[in-house]
């Protein structure tokens, strides 16, 4: 399956997201896009790099650097999702799609929704919703859904994200997991 627009079912998603996480887009910084009491393992990592500068050179093309980082995310996506996922890009197109099959290009040679939010939430999560990649463009961050998820994405230690800075919430979801 290639990337495949979810036209009538992109509500049903949505609605499904909400009703497992309450989420509520929002413009502001305090705003989290998993809150506090959620059904599942997550950790919030911080966006440690300037996603423009990261992502496009002085000619406006892809970098080097977005280009591999490309990579390894498509290498971690393929190992989080296996062979199914969507694709959400929050009041845009939608897409469910195999990550082990080719990602077709934007205009600006992204990703149809590029993994890094670029003003809008952009949200890759598995059919049942309890592992996901959810970029949030104010906070400037990644949330990781998931245990396995987020053992991957340690494991990757993606050089755009900040590492070893625990939360609050996330020390004491550690603490009750053990």
């Amino acid at each position: 399956m290639a990337w495949r627009e979810l036209e009538k079912s992109a509500d049903n998603v949505w609605a499904k997201f909400d009703e497992l996480y309450r989420f509520h887009p929002s413009s502001g910084m305090n705003n989290e896009i998993i809150p506090k009491k959620a059904p599942t393992l997550y950790r919030e990592y911080h966006v440690k790099v300037n996603m423009i500068a990261y992502t496009f050179n002085e000619n406006e093309d892809l970098t080097p650097t977005y280009t591999d980082a490309e990579k390894q995310v498509r290498e971690a996506f393929k190992e989080i999702f296996g062979d199914f996922a969507y694709a959400l890009d929050w009041q845009h197109t939608c897409y469910e799609f195999n990550p082990n099959e080719a990602y077709p290009q934007n205009e600006f040679g992204e990703w149809l929704v590029p993994f890094f939010p670029d003003g809008d939430y952009h949200f890759f999560l598995d059919k049942s919703m309890q592992a996901g990649w959810l970029g949030h463009p104010w906070r400037r961050t990644i949330t990781i859904i998931g245990a396995r998820a987020i053992n991957i994405v340690e494991e990757k230690q993606f050089d755009f994200l900040e590492y070893g800075v625990l939360g609050v919430f996330d020390v004491l979801r550690r603490t009750k997991c053990l």
